[in-house]
């Protein structure tokens, strides 16, 4: 299969699509089942993060290591889908960033009533700490929000801007072994996660899962093997592929 490259430094190109979202969030979530009823008395930042896991624990990532000391309670989510993640392991975040923006004058934030997701926030309403396309978070409405973790993995924040986020909260960053923004496996980036949440065995056995359904379509179905696609998103009057090494292009691969 050949996918062709494109930068995702491209405010066009960085539209994730919702092939991505289903790899890293709607397996996870699954996987964990659904909420029996919505908080619907926690308003927005004012919001404490449900939080589990074994701590102290400490993450290596790609600018280092991050200890983080106890079950975090207000998470700030700086990664494109990393939102999705921290849903399936129990956290609200309090921050996160608009991927995809609002029709005007609609409400609330399509990024918390995606099927898969919906459930999950209940009533909830995170703060919006960057929008697609902007050239970085606002780091003044992250520290508004008294994060005592910041997560950007699925990111392409850079060591300036981790440096301006560690000061704020305990930042972990994109796996280690990323050699470029968004080109780690997906299954990489959700263990990732839930290591720094604690709970990094959940996360290994909730991955297992997906794989296990993805290797049964693959078996089902080995005609697949023998066709080739594109992965792609569509912006204006743009299409945008994506590599092969991005989670979408995994995903079909």
């Amino acid at each position: 299969m050949l996918l062709h490259r494109t930068t995702r430094t491209n405010s066009w190109g960085r539209l994730t699509a919702v092939l991505s979202a289903t790899a890293l969030g709607v397996g996870l979530l699954a996987g964990c089942g659904s909420d029996t009823k919505d908080q619907s008395d926690k308003k927005s930042a004012d919001a404490p993060a449900a939080a589990a896991g074994t701590f102290p624990v400490t993450v290596e990532h790609a600018f280092g290591s991050t200890k983080v000391a106890k079950a975090p309670q207000r998470v700030v989510s700086v990664g494109y889908t990393d939102d999705q993640a921290i849903l399936a392991f129990g956290i609200k975040p309090v921050g996160m960033v608009d991927q995809y923006p609002n029709p005007p004058g609609t409400s609330p934030d399509i990024n918390t009533q995606w099927p898969w997701v919906k459930a999950k926030w209940g009533d909830t309403r995170p703060e919006v700490v960057m929008n697609n396309g902007d050239t970085g978070p606002n780091y003044e409405k992250i520290a508004a929000l008294r994060p005592d973790l910041i997560i950007a993995v699925y990111s392409e924040i850079d060591q300036a801007a981790y440096d301006k986020l560690s000061k704020i909260a305990p930042t972990v960053g994109r796996t280690k072994a990323e050699k470029e923004p968004f080109s780690a496996p997906w299954q990489d980036n959700a263990v990732h996660i839930a290591k720094a949440l604690g709970q990094e065995a959940k996360g290994t056995e909730l991955v297992k899962g997906i794989q296990d359904k993805l290797d049964a379509a693959k078996k089902a179905h080995p005609e697949f093997a023998n066709q080739t696609a594109v992965a792609l998103s569509w912006y204006k009057d743009s299409a945008a592929p994506f590599t092969s090494t991005d989670v979408r292009g995994r995903l079909v691969t």
